[in-house]
């Protein structure tokens, strides 16, 4: 801006402020601002109430076009937001979000008169922060990513005058929450270059500490996450600065809070008993300091019991012993706490089931597990998209293992069933569920089913576009820029599967529609009443919720079902078979034993594919094979009666394996001991034939779906070579799988061509698998252990992820997927069973057969054509048994186990 620009500048703002002071509301609008201004310096809750009817007065007087307008619903905004801490509901955010998005659209029209630029920027904040606090309410994601659309650019911050600060520990907020529900790792880094460049610059600002205390939240996440001691002493030096620097009441709670986390962080990595004590202080008056009915007190109890449990295992018997007891109290307050966020109610359950099971009455111990599942399946149920179901139990991984390990201790297994199934599988479940054809199944009423799809369809609309923004956040794609209206439509209208290249993802993001809640819950209501009807219908009382046991027991009469699940200090296995129910002890199953063998595992993945190769590594997966068979697979057939063999004639036995936690990443069908000897076989290959599932409802959904031979109506796939796509790391030659795929689809007369290199793209490869009975991939795969759904099969143009193939639906029987781990899900998410084997389940392939480690195209193509052998026709029901020969053929000729162990079946 020039000089005259400047002096324009100058004038303008004194002149508007000269006319201003002549009207009639100015005095009014004086007072409120600076009680307003009070609210956001000390959060004081009652003053924020009494504002609001002073605000409300002053709303209609104000005329649009000023900057008066946009400042008073900032503040208004403001002060509904810290009115809410003391509400149950989203009801006042709701109210501010509707306030500010006025303000946001008033100031974009006058978005070039300077007066505005200052009043634009509050307005992004505080509606960020309404946001913000929904998506804790709630855990929408779509509230959470249009608040980090709205966050002040960096290169702004410094520029801002006194809005400098809070702009800043929203920045870090915003970081933390990426992190904690999306796993987004990179933006802890960004976050702490952030503080480190601006921090030294703000420190006279008088709200220095709200952006202390964040930064301080951030450097312990990084600490934690490099053992990194360094880092936690300069947040507990931070932390403190900050309590020393702000307000009395709810701006102090907070500091203390981080302080004390901070403190206890320490402790843990060094065990001095002088920073506990100090966390337990701290802790102490943070709680002090948070008032009766605030949402956040169930959060410092929850903080200050932690700290306690912590104490009374550094502390003598009898000291320790008061903390326990003075912990499970805090803990049953926070349980009962009112307001208080879902996610505190759901730790606060977990919390207490820990506590009270180690050492208190084990129906205590249950119900309060039951608590916390409910608060789970509740908070999930309430979201409208896949990637809003992953930020709800994304923080909770072992929650469901625990409670039903305590369950089987109990000897309540029933119960142990219900649990896993409701806390398991939430996401895979929501696929099978969409694409469940009732009218295949003979349901009598055409209306009920027109009208149920038609709202199924309304609900997916609104959670599409979430997913999509997700998608376009994660990894925006090559930029072209696309018309404002344009990028509207494909979220909105198109569910956003046509949004591509756009420039423009913030303003989409703030420009999409951020008060749909009553729609969704009105849609959700509807939706669970016409469920019910479906119900009602008799043969139909299985549909849209989890098999009833006696359902369970009546599946495990075509072969055992078996759920290994580790608890903390042992595992056990919960057994359906022949119609009964019973549970396994498995003492060595330990979450710890679990985690340790599955890191050697993933260790020998990635070792398969280093350059040079590395040695030994057969040995080492027969390591894991050995403990397997002698910890789990042992235990479990010698309960079930199975250690006998195949005698050599007749059918083999069934049996389905559903892991929990990261067992589902284990091959458990490949488990073996040492040589068979006189007493019987010593592997589960000798002994039974294995499959696998995600969860028992999706194997009963995968039961339920119609089976036909796949004849003629194929595809094959075979990429020889894979250039390097956008955001791919360049991929190595496949050498002969291109003649692989063709190999396939002559052998088993499929009518079109296979698809190969250049043929094999999204769109030909998409457009086949929509009427495809079979499919067969000889591809690159990508599994993704922190994020599952975004594992991929690699095609010619880019990437086939494992969330699109989810969202097909179909009527397909076999799936062969010899790509590198496509059965491999992730470490995060674990128990959702995520992977690229689950999802073209999910798309309506009753059978799916991957690998769970990279496999040679040689491994791929022996084991494939073995299978086709044993296979002998075009019904795919015989597709474990295929599999499971074809294994043992591999094995039998002297093959490592390297390559034959890697194949798994999934489905019924």
């Amino acid at each position: 801006m020039g000089l005259r620009g400047r002096i324009g500048e100058v004038v303008g703002r004194r002149l508007e402020a000269y006319l201003i002071a002549k009207l009639p509301w100015a005095p009014q609008y004086a007072a409120f601002l600076d009680r307003a201004v009070q609210v956001w310096r000390t959060y004081d809750v009652r003053l924020a109430e009494s504002i609001l009817e002073q605000g409300g007065q002053l709303l209609p007087a104000i005329p649009d076009g000023t900057a008066q307008y946009a400042t008073l619903r900032s503040m208004l905004g403001m002060a509904l937001l810290v009115g809410h801490e003391t509400t149950p509901d989203s009801g006042a955010l709701n109210e501010a979000i509707t306030l500010l998005d006025e303000a946001y659209d008033m100031t974009n029209r006058y978005r070039r008169s300077p007066a505005m630029a200052e009043e634009r920027y509050l307005v992004h904040y505080v509606l960020a922060e309404c946001l913000i606090a929904r998506f804790l309410m709630r855990l929408e994601v779509k509230d959470f990513f249009a608040a980090q659309a709205l966050t002040m650019p960096r290169d702004k911050i410094l520029g801002r005058g006194e809005l400098r600060c809070a702009p800043l520990a929203q920045h870090f907020d915003i970081a933390l929450l990426n992190l904690n529900y999306f796993n987004a790792t990179a933006e802890l880094d960004h976050a702490v270059a952030l503080g480190r460049s601006l921090m030294p610059e703000l420190r006279d600002d008088w709200d220095w500490y709200r952006a202390a205390s964040a930064f301080s939240s951030v450097l312990i996440e990084k600490a934690e996450r490099t053992s990194d001691d360094e880092l936690l002493a300069e947040a507990v030096v931070l932390a403190q600065s900050a309590c020393e620097a702000a307000p009395d009441g709810l701006p102090t709670a907070w500091c203390l809070s981080v302080l004390s986390t901070a403190l206890l962080s320490r402790h843990l990595g060094t065990r001095d008993l002088e920073l506990l004590t100090e966390a337990i202080e701290a802790a102490r008056r943070a709680l002090g300091l948070t008032p009766e009915g605030n949402l956040g007190r169930a959060g410092s109890q929850l903080l200050l019991a932690k700290c306690l449990i912590v104490g009374a295992s550094a502390e003598a018997l009898p000291t320790a012993e008061e903390l326990v007891r003075e912990a499970a109290s805090l803990i049953s307050e926070a349980l009962r706490q009112a307001p208080s966020y879902a996610e505190d109610r759901v730790a606060a359950g977990w919390m207490l089931g820990r506590v009270t099971g180690d050492d208190g009455p084990w129906d205590v111990s249950l119900r309060t597990y039951e608590a916390a599942l409910g608060h789970l399946e509740r908070l999930s149920g309430d979201c409208a998209s896949v990637r809003s179901i992953e930020g709800a139990i994304r923080r909770y991984p072992g929650l469901v293992c625990e409670a039903a390990v305590t369950a089987m201790q109990c000897g309540r297994e029933g119960l142990a069933y219900d649990w896993l199934e409701r806390g398991r599988g939430l996401i895979i479940g929501q696929y099978l569920a969409r694409r469940v054809d009732l009218a295949a199944l003979g349901f009598p009423d055409r209306e009920l089913l027109e009208e149920t799809g038609t709202v199924t369809a309304e609900i997916e609309a609104l959670g599409a576009g979430t997913d999509a923004i997700g998608d376009f956040l994660r990894n925006p794609p090559a930029m072209k820029p696309l018309s404002f209206r344009e990028i509207v439509r494909t979220l909105v209208v198109d569910g956003g599967d046509s949004l591509v290249e756009s420039r423009f993802a913030r303003k989409v993001l703030t420009a999409w529609d951020v008060n749909h809640d009553d729609r969704l819950t009105r849609l959700k209501t509807r939706r669970q009443e016409l469920v019910e009807r479906i119900r009602d219908t008799p043969g139909f009382a299985w549909y849209g919720g989890i098999p009833s046991l006696d359902e369970a027991k009546a599946a495990s009469e075509a072969g055992p079902i078996i759920v290994p699940v580790a608890g903390a200090n042992m595992g056990y296995a919960l057994v359906l078979s022949g119609g009964t129910i019973g549970s396994v002890p498995l003492p060595a199953l330990s979450e710890i034993a679990v985690t340790r063998q599955v890191a050697e595992l993933v260790k020998i993945s990635e070792l398969m594919t280093a350059d040079p190769p590395a040695f030994g590594l057969n040995r080492r997966l027969d390591a894991i094979l050995s403990w397997l068979w002698s910890d789990l697979a042992l235990p479990v057939l010698d309960h079930l009666g199975l250690l006998r063999g195949h005698s050599g004639s007749g059918l083999w036995q069934r049996v389905w394996w559903i892991p929990t936690g990261q067992l589902s990443l284990m091959p458990v069908h490949a488990a073996h001991g040492a040589p068979a000897d006189e007493d019987g076989p010593s592997s589960v290959l000798d002994c039974v034939v294995s499959s696998y599932a995600p969860t028992l409802r999706a194997l009963m959904e995968t039961r339920r779906f119609v089976s036909h031979p796949f004849g003629p109506q194929g595809l094959a796939v075979g990429l020889s070579t894979t250039p390097t796509a956008h955001r791919r790391p360049e991929l190595p030659p496949l050498p002969s799988a291109d003649t692989a795929a063709r190999a396939v689809a002559r052998l088993l007369h499929l009518e079109s061509p296979a698809l190969t290199d250049d043929g094999a793209t999204r769109e030909s490869v998409l457009a086949s698998l929509g009427t495809a009975k079979f499919a067969h991939f000889f591809c690159h795969a990508t599994a993704s252990l922190d994020e599952p759904l975004d594992a991929e099969l690699a095609l010619y143009d880019g990437p086939l992820k494992a969330r699109e193939i989810a969202r097909m639906r179909g009527n397909a029987e076999l799936a062969f997927l010899s790509g590198c781990g496509t059965g491999r899900g992730g470490t995060h998410l674990a128990d959702e069973a995520l992977n690229i084997c689950s999802s073209f389940q999910a798309a309506g392939f009753r059978h799916v057969i991957g690998t769970l480690w990279p496999v040679t195209i040689s491994t791929a193509w022996e084991t494939s054509t073995a299978f086709y052998t044993h296979l002998g026709t075009t019904d795919a029901e015989r597709s474990a048994e295929a599999l499971h020969h074809s294994i043992r053929d591999r094995r039998a000729a002297g093959h490592r186990s390297l390559d034959w162990a890697s194949h798994v079946h999934f489905g019924p």
